[in-house]
């Protein structure tokens, strides 16, 4: 064992890494590569899939380079992101649709009155961030896709699915049960693909992959003798990444989105407008998180620096937090609102709506910054009343690096605030869902206490009356 190595594959949103785990959890070589999200119109964001192939290539190809004897794989994946590819050629047929991506929010609408029977199958509020929508756009807006099913030849499915088909010997078209889940077309009670779910979002069934639990042989890696035996989404690996939580203690992962997950045992328990998520699963049994979404945490940061055309400096942000209360308000609906209002029909902007980010970026990004913190602390406000006790957080991730966000939190939650000492989360939890590794001690790097802060405590609450009277008059 102790010359056994694990190949642990992270293909996120903004990036895609390959990274070699020996037998204690020690990273001894990793090599990454940044992804490009393009945004063509308004509520559309996409990804090139060759652009994503062939970065993952590459990384396999650099780590099985080094002189390691790798045992194992498992890969991770940004979850919610679908596309279309011709089965016979591997051939993307379209972009692929990133979680970000809202387009098919038209054919949310027309399902509006089915939405409890379609959180009660699915366990997910319906949106159009998932795939399901999505699925249905390229069906009916892409030529090529189109031209490929007339010739039964045409693959829909999550990214992760496209990935697994070019990855491994064999070319199978498969996909995991915790991103099949993300599609909102699979039963999480039946652990299956659900005729009445496809058949409301026009997906036929025949076009989606074979689903497999998240532990599983899935195949060996090309031009390799080396086994993939853990597929799971990104933020199922985070969560047993983080190590082994305390009772009562929910895990923020803060990255591109920001998630809220708190465990559930074996059965998912469908609270109020919050997600059932499958974490993990074998073919006797599943593990279940309750999970609350903020759709624009790091995602949010990156758009105000690409409006105002700058770079954000995490010391003179951090600074900055530290040293002023005076924040104009940001009304953060980056990607769509997520948990509990899921709308995705409200533009961001800032109170008083003269502020002025490019005179004054500082404040701008500092905002935007609590305005995170608020949709976490709304979060979990929801999910206590719910019935689903919260005494403390675990923050993971790279935004979780900010003191000044941590301290907010436990401010405004009034509770303690935990923050992982390590940034690796995802990867670990890759190694301890293969079992490579058995250390789930928690590594602390810091924790933060509730204090008073009634300028903090005003400001929350000036947000949620902005914020509810936006959406009072939307619906209007």
């Amino acid at each position: 064992m102790s010359n056994s190595h694990l190949l642990a594959i992270d293909i996120g949103t903004q990036s895609a890494r390959a990274v070699i785990i020996d037998a204690n959890g020690a990273i001894q070589f990793q090599c990454n590569q940044s992804l490009t999200i393009h945004r063509p119109e308004p509520g559309y964001a996409e990804q090139n899939p060759i652009e994503i192939i062939e970065a993952t290539h590459q990384l396999i190809a650099q780590a099985l380079d080094q002189p390691f004897q790798i045992s194992q794989a498992a890969l991770a994946i940004q979850r919610s992101t679908v596309l279309a590819w011709d089965r016979q050629t591997g051939e993307a047929l379209s972009p692929a649709l990133s979680w970000l991506d809202t387009r098919g929010r038209d054919k949310v609408e027309s399902l509006s009155q089915y939405r409890n029977d379609i959180k009660q199958r699915s366990g997910l509020m319906l949106s159009p961030h998932y795939g399901a929508s999505k699925l249905h756009w390229l069906l009916n807006n892409c030529a090529a896709a189109a031209e490929a099913y007339s010739r039964y030849s045409l693959c829909l499915a999550p990214l992760v699915s496209y990935i697994l088909f070019h990855i491994l010997e064999g070319q199978p078209f498969v996909c995991d049960e915790s991103n099949a889940a993300r599609t909102q077309l699979w039963n999480i009670h039946q652990r299956q693909w659900d005729a009445c779910l496809a058949e409301q979002f026009g997906v036929p069934i025949e076009l989606l992959p074979e689903v497999k639990p998240t532990h599983t042989p899935y195949g060996t890696l090309l031009n390799s003798n080396i086994a993939l035996n853990i597929v799971c989404g990104d933020q199922n690996a985070a969560y047993f990444g983080a190590g082994e939580l305390p009772s009562n203690t929910a895990l923020v992962n803060i990255g591109t989105g920001a998630f809220i997950l708190s465990a559930a045992g074996e059965t998912p328990i469908s609270q109020g407008y919050f997600l059932d998520t499958l974490a993990i699963s074998t073919q006797e049994c599943a593990l279940y998180l309750v999970e609350a979404t903020v759709n624009g945490a790091g995602s949010a940061l990156q758009w105000a620096c690409n409006e105002l055309k700058i770079q954000a400096n995490h010391d003179d942000l951090e600074l900055y937090l530290q040293n002023t209360e005076e924040l104009p308000i940001f009304v953060n609906t980056i990607g769509g609102l997520g948990s509990p209002w899921w709308r995705s029909d409200i533009k961001a902007f800032f109170s008083p709506r003269h502020f002025n980010g490019k005179l004054s970026p500082l404040p701008c990004l500092a905002a935007i910054l609590e305005s995170i913190v608020f949709l976490l602390n709304y979060n979990l406000e929801a999910l206590r009343s719910n019935g689903i006790t919260i005494q403390q957080c675990l923050l993971s991730g790279g935004l979780a690096r900010f003191d000044s966000l941590c301290q907010r939190l436990a401010n405004l939650a009034s509770i303690q605030v935990l923050r992982n000492a390590g940034t690796e989360a995802t990867i670990l939890g890759l190694a301890h869902l293969a079992g490579h590794t058995q250390n789930r001690i928690l590594n602390i790097g810091a924790r933060f206490s509730p204090d008073s802060n009634p300028e903090l405590h005003h400001r929350y609450q000036r947000f949620c009356e902005i914020l509810a009277t936006t959406l009072d008059t939307a619906h209007d």
